[in-house]
């Protein structure tokens, strides 16, 4: 994936309406998850979690991060076609940190465009 796709994406996804922040409550630390529920339908996931397809998400990923799931896990690159040397991984990582670091889709966002601005093809 290029960077404007998983811009796109990502966009796409957290612009429809009933998009949520898929992360617990603060006073649970607050964790990023990549699917809140294991339903298709449902618009509870993060940045990177909109991204998975159906059939490619594996619950063992959860409360890890982009960097696990490349390094540890060495899963998602080939899911997205990405390398890490590619710069849609650091693009990858940035979105994800701006979605754990947002307090609304509308921040989220926002961060998401500023991220992309610095990292676009």
């Amino acid at each position: 994936m290029t960077v404007d796709e998983i811009y796109n994406q990502i966009k796409d996804h957290f612009s429809k309406p009933g998009a949520v922040l898929s992360k617990s409550a603060p006073d649970h630390g607050g964790v990023c998850y990549y699917r809140m529920d294991k339903d298709p339908e449902s618009a509870a996931r993060c940045a990177v979690g909109c991204l998975i397809p159906d059939d490619m998400y594996n619950p063992n990923w959860e409360g890890n991060s982009v960097y696990d799931l490349f390094t540890e896990f060495d899963d998602l690159g080939p899911i997205l076609n990405i390398k890490k040397d590619d710069k849609s991984y650091d693009f990858l990582k940035e979105a994800q940190y701006d979605h754990d670091g947002s307090h609304s889709v509308d921040h989220f966002l926002n961060k998401l465009k500023d991220s992309y601005n610095r990292h676009k093809d």
